[in-house]
């Protein structure tokens, strides 16, 4: 599949080539600060208003180095085009591509392109297609095969007449067939796939084990209704426990080309600081904590949820909430030129109660700030945050947090990192779920990455507490699977399996613009002309 840089590269040529008088090109011409084109012939025709390179071409932006028998460029009245065509290649930090023809249209302010039998090697994933058209809104792929395995044959291989994807929404593939070690497993039916960052989409089923329930079900996911608004839902079935489940419908403020944070809002019941890296193993990496609280986010959602637990204690107790109003917002915490961190904040109305107490009225508001990371050297950066929640009915409670921490990388393999903790509450909790599970204390993380190997570990104390939270995950990737282990105490929770590695494929289908996201310089030529 082709890459951002290839339509960037054509589109650089232009402007340079007709932009003036033309002398004769040397064998090395330099179009322009970024592009330059080497051929050992060129032809122009004035009144076609063309230019073609041939005898080996080869078209240098930057980092990407495009290949072909000839190139011809056209800019006349009504047609605006570049034409590779011969053993077209590109190469580029995103990737590789071969084709027989490549053709890129503009139209206005738009910009297509079609190419034809193509082979791609792009975000770890190998593409066979016999033919791509690329439009601003939509790419299709016709006769497509496609893996991330590289081993032959491959592990698994996935064969579709038609394939579309509209970058950073949707896709859909039509009746695709699954392979195994080259022999054909199974058709399965047409399907559509949500590549918003907004939505989780809808996932399958999984089996889990709780410590308070025992093994069960669970599911979740969210879709968007349309640009601007989305349902979240949930769902629970463990041995031990009574049916759960939570609908949420969300309406968001945020345009939806301005955000790739989650839609549906975070549930209060759930894992307070689960973007959190000194907070749960889970999180990789010490920049998440910022990066979560500055995502622009303002929405208001309207809720239901019966029987539902809360995670940071091991309890049987089960909340209901038939009718909750939610109002979630978050983004930089800038003044003027300064950058001051990130904030979150979160503000509920909502009817809340349990099998023994009745429901009843109260607010909830809770917020999160933290100031950017600072670099103290070059391997060594803090990591702060703090945190306030505040309970408003019957009975009035609230409690403050503080982490400070220190992370330390001295190369890229290993890491370290400590956090001091501090927590302070007031008045009485309605409901001891309302309160924190640990108070002052010391967080400590470390982590050893070694390519297809990587061990996470967390360890918690509490002054009172004593160490009372351990956590580890171990990830080890054999060709293009990913098995995994975790294991978490609080709240409790195991999980294991293996995964296909599609990640990096996945996350180029979500972006929202085919842009370069590597760094651009300049390139420098060096030789004889001839």
């Amino acid at each position: 599949m082709p890459m951002p840089g290839t339509w960037l590269a054509f589109g650089a040529l232009l402007p340079g080539l007709f932009s003036g008088s033309y002398p004769q090109l040397p064998a090395v011409q330099a179009l322009d600060e970024e592009v330059v084109v080497i051929a050992k012939s060129q032809r122009r025709d004035l009144a076609k208003g063309t230019v073609e390179f041939s005898n080996g071409v080869t078209v240098l932006y930057g980092p990407t180095k495009i290949t072909a028998d000839r190139v011809i460029f056209t800019d006349r009245p009504g047609e605006r085009t570049a034409i590779a065509e011969g053993k077209v290649a590109l190469e580029d930090p995103e990737g590789s591509l071969t084709a027989e023809k490549v053709v890129i249209l503009w139209l206005g302010t738009g910009r297509t392109a079609t190419a034809e039998n193509i082979e791609a090697t792009l975000a770890g994933a190998n593409i066979r297609a016999k033919s791509l058209d690329i439009k601003p809104a939509l790419w299709t792929l016709t006769d497509v095969y496609g893996t991330t395995c590289t081993n032959q044959p491959p592990l698994f291989e996935i064969f579709s007449k038609k394939v579309t994807f509209v970058p950073g929404q949707r896709g859909s593939i039509h009746r695709p067939v699954v392979s195994i070690l080259g022999r054909r497993i199974a058709s399965v039916p047409s399907y559509g796939f949500n590549l918003d960052r907004r939505a989780q989409g809808i996932g399958i089923p999984s089996v889990a084990f709780s410590g308070d329930q025992g093994f069960g079900v669970s599911w979740g996911g969210s879709v968007l209704v349309d640009r601007q608004s989305g349902v979240g839902a949930s769902f629970g079935s463990f041995e031990r426990a009574f049916p759960t489940y939570n609908v949420t419908y969300t309406r968001g403020f945020v345009p939806a080309n301005e955000t790739n944070a989650l839609l549906v809002p975070r549930n209060e019941l759930g894992e307070r600081f689960n973007f959190g890296w000194f907070d749960t193993v889970e999180v990789p990496q010490p920049q998440a904590d910022i990066r979560f609280l500055t995502e622009r986010r303002s929405s208001l959602s309207v809720s239901s949820s019966i029987n539902q637990g809360a995670a940071n204690f091991v309890s049987e107790r089960r909340f209901n909430k038939p009718l909750e109003l939610v109002y979630e917002a978050s983004g930089p915490a800038d003044m003027g030129e300064t950058k001051l961190g990130g904030v979150y904040a979160q503000a509920r109305l909502q009817s809340i109660g349990t099998q023994d107490v009745r429901t009843s009225v109260r607010g909830v508001l809770t917020t999160s700030f933290a100031p950017p990371n600072i670099p103290l050297t070059k391997q060594l950066q803090t990591v702060v945050r703090f945190d306030q929640a505040a309970f408003l009915g019957k009975e009035t409670y609230g409690w403050l947090r503080s982490q400070i921490g220190l992370a330390f990388q001295p190369n890229e393999r290993l890491y370290f990192g400590a956090a001091l903790v501090g927590a302070r509450d007031f008045g009485r909790p309605a409901f001891v779920e309302d309160s924190l599970l640990a108070g002052d204390g010391l967080h400590l993380r470390a982590g050893l990455n070694l390519g297809g190997t990587r061990i996470e570990y967390l360890y918690k104390r509490d002054r009172k507490l004593g160490w009372y939270d351990r956590e580890w995950s171990v990830n080890q990737a054999v060709g293009c699977l990913e098995f995994y282990m975790m294991r978490r105490q609080v709240p409790i929770e195991y999980r294991f399996g293996v995964k296909v590695r599609v990640d990096q494929f996945v996350d180029l289908l979500q972006r929202r613009k085919l842009q370069r996201t590597k760094p651009v310089t300049n390139t420098v030529i060096s030789g004889e002309e001839k």
